[in-house]
């Protein structure tokens, strides 16, 4: 007993570690220098040259900083250069939008890379998907009668300051080394549990009947079984932990690279379900109108791979010999 409980204790932490090392090895350089860039100012100025063209998607100045913090340093960040800004619900909204699909987008499209997707191709999908959403921003705000600000209103003024300031570099670069520290706390304890979960259903074979269960759904879109744990860990918990769990999946040999590729695609459009559309609350924006939109766009990516694969599927079947068609048309 002792000795099977030991081998499963050392299987578990081998897994353990491969799996953290291989996120920490992208997540810690990608967090180091978007915290740079961000103390730097340099996010902040990249913002400003992007507020003209952002205005055309109805994307002011403001809105367009926080914007572009939100895309490189993710949601959180986002949401308190908001609430520095004292912008309201009407300039969130477009912005909310966006960020759903596009925040932290260096370090997640690094961890997407690392689980056997394009990180590029990932950051383009979700790029699309942002501008689409922000697009809905017009029809949104008039469904839940928002009131546009009076021109010429009073609105909080842009932060003005120098790039690479001494005291604001050192303040904002300390405050994203805590934050770094947080997550990564946040993020070996959650991992430690999941891949404590993943092999106490190994070792007790509820994994291979989790997967046998659920093989006839994935398979309208083209995956195993084995590609459900990785999918409702991403839904519900995050894209950095559905990716966890397909490396972990990918060293044990259950996951195919082409659906570590099509999971991204759809966890881009839909994932952390329970989170993201409630951060912006605090802001004037609620999950009644955001997590409406992700669920769509995760719905219609999905009706998308399964259109593809029922295609697929038609093509790849072999013509019937020639013998066979004369003898189906009744031919002598």
């Amino acid at each position: 007993m002792n000795g099977a409980f030991q081998a499963f204790l050392q299987a578990w932490l081998k897994q353990f570690a491969r799996t953290l090392m291989v996120l920490l090895r992208v997540m810690i350089p990608v967090f180091l220098l978007v915290s740079v860039l961000e103390a730097l100012g340099w996010i902040e100025i990249a913002g400003r040259w992007l507020a003209a063209p952002l205005e055309w998607v109805g994307i002011g100045p403001r809105a367009a900083i926080a914007l572009l913090v939100g895309l490189f340093a993710g949601l959180y960040a986002a949401i308190g250069t908001m609430a520095s800004l004292g912008m309201t619900p009407i300039e969130v909204l477009p912005v909310a939008l966006f960020l759903q699909f596009a925040h932290a987008l260096p370090m997640e499209a690094s961890v997407a890379h690392q689980g056997g997707a394009s990180g590029w191709r990932h950051a383009l999908s979700r790029l699309v998907m942002g501008i689409l959403a922000a697009a809905t921003a017009p029809f949104l705000a008039r469904l839940a009668g928002m009131e546009p600000a009076p021109a010429g209103g009073p609105a909080a003024p842009l932060p003005v300051g120098v790039a690479g300031e001494a005291p604001a570099f050192w303040a904002v670069f300390l405050q994203s080394l805590v934050d770094l520290g947080e997550t990564l706390v946040v993020l070996v304890v959650i991992l430690a549990a999941i891949t404590l979960i993943i092999q106490l259903l190994e070792a007790s074979g509820w994994l291979e009947r989790w997967s046998d269960a659920a093989a006839p759904w994935m398979g309208k879109v083209g995956w195993s079984g084995d590609a459900a744990l990785p999918l409702v860990t991403g839904l519900f918990a995050g894209l950095i932990y559905g990716a966890g769990v397909m490396i972990d999946q990918f060293q044990r040999g259950r996951l195919k690279e082409r659906e570590g590729r099509e999971l991204f695609f759809f966890l881009g459009a839909c994932h952390s379900v329970l989170e993201d559309p409630f951060l912006f609350v605090p802001v004037g924006v609620g999950p009644a109108l955001l997590l409406p939109v992700r669920i769509v766009a995760g719905g219609l990516v999905l009706l998308y791979l399964a259109a593809r694969q029922r295609w697929s599927t038609r093509t790849a079947q072999p013509a019937p010999l020639p013998e066979t068609r004369a003898a189906e048309s009744g031919s002598p």
